[in-house]
Formats: C-alpha cells, sequence, structure tokens
C-alpha cells in the first residue's frame, strides 16, 4: 500500500510537505504541490481516512437519527444536514430509530460506536430525562423538533402550538363555524401542541364542539380519516384542519374521489408547508414548518461543538400561514 513516505520520496520532498499537500493547511509553494498531486495520482494514493481521524482525533462524520425513512419531511431534514457537512469534506451516517425507545436508544448506539464526532437526533420516544443524561455522557448533540428544557440550548424546534392557532384563525377569519380535524397520532409531542393550539383558539372564540379522527401522518391515513368523517354526514363540517400535509393531501383526494369540491364545499387547512402542498388542485393552504431552518441551525450548532465554528443558532423558529388556494371565505 502506498504510503506518504513513498510520495515524498518519489517527489523529492519531505513527508511534512506531502502532509501539508493533503491537509491543505500550512505553506507549499505551487510548484511543490503540483508535484506531489502529480506523483499521488501516478501511484493511485488515497488519504487514509482512519489515520487521519487517528491523528485529529475527529471522524468528520456526523450522526442523524430519525423515526423512519417514509415521508418527505425526514428526507428534507436529512438532506440539508447533508448539504451543510459537505460542504467541508465531511459525511453523515444516518439511522432510523423506529421501534419505540428501544429502537432510538439502539440508533444512537450504533451511531456512536462509529466515533461520529456529533449527533442530530429526531428523537419522539426516549424520556426527557433519557435525553438529558445523554446530553451529559455526550455533549456533542442537536435536538429537532423537541424542546428539553434542561438541555434548551441543544434544542431546535418551532412553536407548534402557535402553528394550531394560526390554522384556526384563518378558517375563523373566512367564517367557519363548523370544522373537523384528521389529527396526528396523540402519542407525538408535536401532534398533541398542533391540536392544542387549535382546539384553544376555537375554544376561545366560543366553539366548544368539534369532531375529530386520529391518523399518523400518512396520506393513507389522511384518505381513511376523511372517510371516516364522510360517513358521519350528521356533521355538517365546512372545513378542515389536518395535522400535516401528507393527510391533507390525502383527505383532498379522498373528498375529489367522493365527488366532494374543495374550497367550494369544504375548506382544508394543512400543516408543514411540504414541497407538494403547491402542486395539489386546488393549492394547499397550510403552515410552514421551517425545516431547512431548523436542519440548518442544528447543523450549524454540531460545527461549533466540534469543529470550533462560531456561527449564531436561533433554537426557537416561528411557523407561519402560507395562504394558497384551499379555503373558501364564507
Amino acid at each position: 500500500m502506498t504510503t506518504i513516505s513513498d510520495i515524498a520520496r518519489l517527489a523529492s520532498v519531505g513527508v511534512g510537505t506531502v502532509s501539508r499537500v493533503i491537509s491543505g493547511k500550512g505553506s507549499v509553494s505551487e510548484k511543490t504541490r503540483t508535484r506531489v498531486l502529480e506523483v499521488m495520482k501516478e501511484l493511485d494514493y488515497r488519504p487514509n481516512g482512519v489515520a487521519r481521524s487517528l491523528a485529529s482525533r475527529k471522524s468528520n462524520s456526523i450522526g442523524v437519527m430519525v423515526p423512519e425513512f417514509q415521508g418527505r419531511y425526514f428526507g428534507r431534514l436529512i438532506a440539508q444536514v447533508e448539504k451543510f457537512f459537505r460542504a467541508e469534506n465531511r459525511h453523515i451516517l444516518v439511522a432510523s430509530g423506529s421501534g419505540g425507545a428501544t429502537g432510538e436508544r439502539d440508533a444512537i448506539n450504533y451511531l456512536r460506536s462509529w466515533d461520529c464526532d456529533g449527533l442530530i437526533l429526531y428523537s419522539t420516544e426516549m424520556s426527557n430525562d433519557e435525553i438529558v443524561c445523554l446530553a451529559e455522557a455526550f455533549p456533542n448533540i442537536a435536538l429537532v423538533n423537541r424542546l428539553v428544557e434542561p438541555v434548551r440550548d441543544h434544542c431546535f424546534y418551532i412553536d407548534h402550538v402557535a402553528g394550531g392557532e394560526m390554522a384556526a384563525r384563518r378558517l375563523l377569519k373566512a367564517g367557519h363555524g363548523r370544522i373537523a380535524c384528521i389529527t396526528g397520532p396523540m402519542t407525538k409531542d408535536d401532534a398533541r401542541a398542533r391540536q392544542s393550539g387549535f382546539e384553544m383558539e376555537l375554544t376561545r372564540h366560543g366553539l366548544l364542539d368539534l369532531i375529530k379522527v386520529e391518523g399518523n401522518y400518512t396520506y393513507e391515513s389522511g384518505a381513511m380519516c376523511m372517510s371516516k368523517l364522510w360517513e358521519n354526514r350528521k356533521w355538517e363540517f365546512t372545513a378542515i384542519f389536518c395535522g400535516n400535509d401528507e393527510m391533507a393531501i390525502g383527505a383532498l383526494f379522498k373528498l375529489a374521489e367522493l365527488g366532494v369540491r374543495v374550497p367550494d364545499d369544504v375548506s382544508i387547512v394543512g400543516y408543514d408547508n411540504s414541497q407538494l402542498s403547491f402542486h395539489t388542485f386546488p393549492k394547499l393552504t397550510t403552515i410552514m414548518n421551517p425545516v431547512p431552518d431548523i436542519a440548518a441551525n442544528a447543523a450549524n450548532f454540531i460545527r461549533n461543538t466540534c469543529y470550533e465554528h462560531n456561527i449564531q443558532v436561533k433554537n426557537a423558529l416561528k411557523p407561519a400561514l402560507v395562504e394558497r388556494d384551499s379555503v373558501r371565505d364564507l
């Protein structure tokens, strides 16, 4: 196997000069750099990542855990994180935490076994106490879409209660008084927060009756829940709030199958502002969940803690109403 000593000998330079060319650090004349690179190409030399990690005590890899690989939300999150680290010639390892708290622990242990310099975690199942203990044992973690007070500085999240309130205000402003909901899974903190904000805003305006069906954030569950709501025609709702865009799009297509016009007959508000929300017919009114910003701030936090950057980060981000075509004013 070719070594930097072989390169130094053939290029007639010192080993230190070869090391500076490989690392890109330190002063080397352009003529010498060119000669070293030509020898490296001739010998088909590739730097040994393990050796460099041992020397720098860094693996130059970041672990990312998400609950599952299905759905566009997690794809957007992973892509944004990867973009930041790839720009610095660093890489990410991704693991799924599916399988409840045990699955999340296994994924985290797997990522740590690869000596990842830092971890970006989308944990929905591990307890707050476990998260705090992990942060104490391994401080280079960033938690996305969740706030754990004792480690607030490690958390990057949006105010989902405020997002739910925005959705309710839009439907109330449009004059809707009989509203149905397709909620996310109520075992999830973000689903509960979105629904809580929505219901609190309705209550403040004197609307106490509400019909709702629980989904699981997938297109299929949105369509299935829409079928259940439509079968219960005793409740003549004029609008629907869905806990995410995927369910809203599933509901939208189910209504089309049923011959129900959106927004003429029923208005719909989604949540997340996913890429597909702009490509439905009609285009979906939704609440923006700034996934790229959350991912960017989490990535920059890890860059600060692991690689001595000094980038300003923002932990709490705000949702916003994205007005499109799926809500009709009565």
